[in-house]
């Protein structure tokens, strides 16, 4: 629409933020990828949203199937029973747990709560692209902290950004699209540095880290008065499309969350599965060795072969490979593995895609398709 052209109340109305594009872009789905790669939908093996290999909890599908008949039925819009089992896990109590749909509508909750309009916003570049989308649509300003290979964050980079209108800074543990994780020891100095904003760590891949009980900011929440942490049903647990997630903080924090949070974000269907799936021990477990097996045979596999590095440090439920050394950009290596069905995300960085663990059978069968499109690019 041209500016001579009347504009309606909406287009009027609009916060100028919001004009702009999107900047999330989720990964292809199987159908998407099936029209664009020409593959028949059964062949893919998606390998580009960094989801669970091996699928819920059969406890967690149990209850979702048990729950048909109470659709009718409005849920437990405090989720009592679910906050007191996490609070339990965490060594805290039903107070400090907050729960939203999903971690990243916990994260709105956190920038409308403790900041104002033209207030800044910090996360990390690159990182998790959807806390400026949030930033934006709440009217506050997004300040990025730029980080270059090897991608590690450092204190002197967080407070060279650090303005006396930084009210909230996330920093995602481990990070997302590099797999990298801030030590905890780094992140508590940054907490301490930053004692007027909100430090929160985003721990939506924390589960699947090298010994993650040692790592996660939760033993920080009653230590410093200004640390958070966000976490999600959506990796780990393996119940992306029940949308559940929740924020760890201090009791006086989720409080005030609790006051911006909509009354009935969150169903029971996915409170009850959430508590079905913490208590499912075993099936966590074999997720994480699962994960684990699946990353450390990725990384030599890709390292073992000419003109491809794997970023060093990953920790989540994917790696990043730098594949310009093979004479392809990120796109071009993503197409090629596109066309023989292996779906992957090459749309972060130039030079790096980002390739999330399957099962055994599906990293196998990655590393035959990465060896037979280089030899055909040979």
């Amino acid at each position: 629409m041209s500016d001579s052209q009347p504009k309606n109340t909406f287009e009027r109305l609009v916060l100028a933020t919001l004009q702009e594009p999107e900047l999330y872009v989720p990964g292809l789905s199987v159908e998407e990828a099936s029209q664009r790669y020409h593959v028949s939908p059964e062949k893919i093996v998606k390998l580009s949203s960094n989801e669970n290999p091996l699928g819920p909890s059969p406890d967690a599908m149990k209850v979702v199937e048990s729950m048909l008949t109470e659709l009718h039925r409005y849920p437990d819009s405090k989720a009592l029973a679910l906050r007191a089992v996490i609070g339990e896990k965490e060594g805290l109590t039903r107070d400090n747990v907050i729960f939203g749909a999903g971690s990243s509508e916990i994260m709105s909750f956190i920038i409308r709560a403790f900041s104002n309009p033209g207030d800044e916003i910090v996360c990390m570049d690159p990182s998790f692209s959807v806390y400026t989308e949030l930033t934006k649509a709440d009217n506050r300003v997004s300040v990025q902290i730029p980080l270059q290979p090897p991608y590690q964050l450092t204190k002197e980079a967080v407070q060279a950004v650090l303005t006396e209108r930084t009210r909230v800074i996330f920093l995602t543990r481990p990070n997302n699209p590099t797999s990298c994780l801030i030590p905890l020891a780094l992140f508590e100095e940054i907490a301490l540095m930053a004692k007027d904003a909100v430090v929160v760590s985003d721990e939506a891949y924390v589960e699947f880290a090298d010994d993650y009980r040692q790592q996660t900011a939760a033993s920080l929440v009653n230590k410093l008065p200004n640390v958070m942490v966000t976490r999600t049903f959506s990796k780990a647990y393996g119940i992306p499309n029940l949308r559940i997630g929740y924020a760890l903080g201090p009791a006086n924090a989720i409080q005030y969350l609790f006051r911006v949070k909509p009354k009935w974000n969150v169903g029971n269907v996915a409170q009850k599965a959430a508590i079905a799936a913490l208590n499912d021990a075993a099936h966590l477990e074999k997720t994480l060795k699962t994960v684990s097996e699946g990353r450390d045979y990725l990384n030599q596999a890709f390292n073992a072969i000419p003109g491809l590095e794997v970023l060093p440090g990953a920790q989540g439920n994917f790696i990043m490979v730098k594949v310009s050394g093979a004479g392809m950009t990120a796109e071009q290596f993503t197409d090629a593995l596109g066309s023989e069905g292996y779906i992957i995300r090459g749309d972060f960085l130039p030079d790096y895609v980002r390739i999330s663990i399957g099962t055994m059978n599906e990293n196998q069968g990655l590393i035959a398709a990465t060896q037979r499109i280089l030899e055909q690019a040979s």
